[in-house]
């Protein structure tokens, strides 16, 4: 009654038992003066996606002698029944004496890179009227994906960074006669990550989607494996995606650029995903990186109407042709006696695949 001495509050249960014919069921709290609550203990929370299991605490403010329920609503910006998470709509019990329950599921991980999603816990129609719902009746569950972010780059980068740039000058494609292909593999150097992401395209040429992202291959080269890139003119007889052995060796880190039926020429522009591949990661005490130094680049202009060709050549990758040395040593008029004091000498070149 307020007064602050504990008071002795018997209910009803609403139910069936209810009626003229026969006995109620009833149920007893101790109370020192306030109304009985159910409440969720906070109204936010959140987790990373990898940590599947969640528990929401749900707390009855007293005790009961008999079964007390509340029914939640599960509404959701993630997609349920599996997909996302587990949960659904349904009803929570306190058994007789209880006044703590959990509302339980689990996140499923599912690897796709994508924004905060959220899942809203609302109680509701708890065991009769003399139960009220407390202000924190709503919870707000958040699942922070743990995946990367995704990837908004389409075409090659514009940038002049010697790590993150390599360039091949000369590409082609002529319907029945040539087409161009490269090769990029990851050599699982010591100074490598184990994951390199990078954007190859095709530049001067017209191709089938013909904008920067059609006219480039975007995808992840692991350590210990080799991507292949085809630029070929779009009705090609085999070398297409409409081709089903064709389209098995795109699943197998196979790429596709297809251009009109037309002769194209352009050159080969290649950059990192990441914008500052020179930043190093330790693994097992050694630095790591994420540079166009660490892969192998070759390439071919291969002519099918004679079965011959001629090598690409690439310059940025693990053996190219870059000038070297102390940029210091070059002096106009030529080259000179090398290692003296007013020398020109040039820079050697790092070879050339």
């Amino acid at each position: 009654n307020g007064d602050g001495t504990s008071d002795v509050i018997v209910g009803a249960r609403l139910d069936g038992n209810n009626s003229l014919i026969k006995s109620g069921s009833a149920f007893v709290f101790f109370s020192s003066g306030v109304f009985p609550s159910i409440t969720f203990s906070d109204s936010t929370s959140s987790q990373s996606e990898d940590i599947t299991q969640v528990t929401i605490p749900v707390t009855l403010s007293k005790s009961s002698s008999s079964t007390v329920t509340v029914d939640y609503a599960v509404t959701s910006t993630a997609t349920g029944s599996g997909v996302d998470y587990t949960l659904s709509s349904g009803t929570l019990t306190f058994s007789a004496g209880t006044t703590s329950q959990n509302i339980s599921f689990t996140i499923v991980d599912d690897g796709e890179e994508e924004n905060t999603e959220t899942i809203t816990i609302t109680l509701s129609s708890p065991t009769s009227s003399i139960f009220v719902t407390s202000t924190i009746s709503t919870h707000t569950f958040s699942i922070n994906d743990n995946d990367s972010i995704p990837i908004s780059l389409v075409h090659a980068a514009h940038t002049r960074d010697s790590s993150r740039l390599a360039i091949s000058p000369y590409a082609q494609v002529i319907p029945n006669d040539s087409y161009t292909f490269i090769g990029i593999s990851h050599p699982s150097l010591d100074t490598a990550a184990t994951q390199i992401g990078l954007v190859i395209e095709a530049i001067g040429m017209t191709t089938t989607l013909n904008n920067r992202a059609g006219r480039a291959a975007v995808f992840t080269v692991d350590a210990g494996e080799t991507h292949r890139v085809f630029i070929v003119n779009q009705s090609h007889p085999t070398i297409n995606s409409v081709n089903t052995e064709f389209q098995t060796a795109i699943d197998k880190n196979v790429h596709l650029i297809s251009t009109v039926d037309t002769a194209q020429f352009g050159s080969i522009r290649v950059t990192t995903l990441d914008s500052n591949p020179n930043k190093s990661v330790v693994v097992n005490g050694k630095h790591t990186f994420k540079n166009l130094a660490q892969l192998s680049m070759w390439g071919t202009i291969y002519m099918e109407s004679s079965g011959s060709g001629f090598a690409m050549e690439f310059v940025g990758d693990m053996a190219d042709s870059r000038i070297v040395g102390n940029l210091g040593e070059l002096k106009a008029g030529g080259r000179g006696a090398a290692g003296g004091a007013g020398s020109q000498t040039m820079r050697p070149g790092a070879g050339i695949n």
